[in-house]
């Protein structure tokens, strides 16, 4: 990541043109799906239609998950499958971990086919977004909940901010 080097070596000529270590040197924070392909295997995006929208009603959910490529490889279920390239067993690796490995064993064993697969994750990624759709529903958070909490975090970065910025002015020698 370009921009995350840059800052890094800014960080540090800051710290060694001013002998005194103010900033902390970024770090990439990547997940083990730090990128999920779209429903169809190319880049996700609304453009391409190939999104799961994770504050979809039910309906659409599942239409976009039951249309997702699976394993192309695999003509028959008892075929053996290949997870690796299978869009929606990585889903599975992305959304439910503590179930992929099963999940890519059955795959790989012919004792899962593609529709079950996309069926059971359906499922699965309608429970984990449940709380998103209710927080968008009528029952859900107001405007004011929502600008209350917005409001408290920029008092508490302006805080943070402020006191930074006092110590880099200390530190250049305009303070």
């Amino acid at each position: 990541v370009p921009h995350l080097e840059l800052t890094r070596e800014m960080v540090r000529r800051f710290h060694f043109l001013y002998k005194k270590k103010i900033f902390p040197e970024p770090k990439a924070l990547l997940t083990e799906n730090p990128r999920l392909s779209g429903t169809d295997g190319r880049k996700m995006s609304k453009s391409y239609g190939n999104t799961i929208d994770l504050s979809a009603d039910s309906p659409v959910l599942e239409h976009a998950v039951k249309n997702m490529i699976t394993d192309t490889d695999r003509a028959r279920m008892k075929d053996p499958g290949h997870p690796e390239a299978c869009f929606a067993c990585q889903y599975w690796k992305a959304f439910v971990p503590e179930k992929a490995e099963q999940v890519w064993e059955e795959c790989r064993t012919s004792k899962r086919g593609c529709v079950q697969n996309k069926q059971e994750l359906a499922g699965e990624l309608l429970q984990i977004t449940e709380p998103m759709r209710k927080a968008r529903g009528k029952d859900g958070i107001s405007d004011k909940e929502v600008q209350d909490v917005l409001k408290e975090g920029a008092s508490r970065a302006q805080a943070v901010a402020k006191t930074t910025l006092k110590e880099v002015k200390e530190a250049v020698g305009m303070a």
